[in-house]
């Protein structure tokens, strides 16, 4: 038997997940559900069991009973604004969600070896610039953000690297795109991000992701006429 849904949007179901102040991988925890699935909801990609929101809306009502108690004022007409808010204000400082795949700057010596050519259909072509561009953009207001010394580190790096593959890019066909090893991590991060804007965009940043990983080590195609030395 089908589970019934609820009427609850992405946009919502994110706005709950910041109210309790929780990482996606701990809601998962309290929801039983696995991780995915919670991305899923909080993308809009999956509709929201009426069980899923029912337990959110408790374990807020939960929430603003503890912080009532200690004495925190929580707004009656903007109950999950004014727990946003609050959890913003009392948080501790702490690394950037995505630290773990940061972590690479970090080493000393970073491997700058040149992945082969990897060439790509105009229209992928196209879809890699605007990632590039739409992460750029995104880690910019970032870095407005979190001001702390080691995420402002990253984003330098971060957007070094971004300008540099920017600059490097083939400005006619045949479109074959060379990166650095080390810059592998923000390809695969700048096509997550634009596959975060629509289910269209998803699914073709995804195949395009999947199939660069695939091919990344011998380039693409593997095969290639190449004209006789002169």
């Amino acid at each position: 038997m089908k589970k019934p849904l609820s009427d609850m949007t992405a946009q919502e179901f994110v706005e709950c997940t910041g109210a309790l102040g929780l990482s996606y991988s701990k809601l998962a925890l309290e929801l039983r559900k696995s991780q995915p699935t919670i991305s899923l909801y909080a993308n809009g990609r999956q509709a929201i069991p009426l069980e899923v929101a029912e337990q959110l809306k408790a374990m807020i009502a939960t929430r603003v009973q503890k912080l009532t108690a200690l004495g925190t004022e929580i707004k009656a007409n903007n109950v999950v604004g004014s727990l946003i808010m609050y959890h913003n204000q009392t948080k501790n400082p702490q690394p950037h969600p995505t630290t773990g795949r940061f972590m690479r700057r970090q080493v000393p010596k970073p491997d700058t070896t040149v992945y082969p050519p990897y060439r790509m259909t105009h229209e992928r072509y196209k879809l890699f610039v605007s990632a590039l561009a739409s992460w750029r953009d995104r880690v910019r207001e970032l870095a407005l953000e979190h001001t702390d010394t080691a995420r402002q580190r990253d984003y330098q790096l971060e957007l070094a690297d971004i300008k540099a593959m920017a600059d490097t890019l083939p400005r006619n066909a045949p479109y074959d795109v060379l990166i650095q090893r080390n810059e592998w991590d923000v390809v695969s991060r700048a096509l997550r991000h634009l596959g975060t804007q629509s289910p269209e965009l998803y699914r073709s940043t995804s195949a395009l992701r999947c199939h660069w990983s695939k091919y990344k080590g011998a380039g693409y195609p593997k095969h290639r006429h190449t004209e006789p030395a002169s």
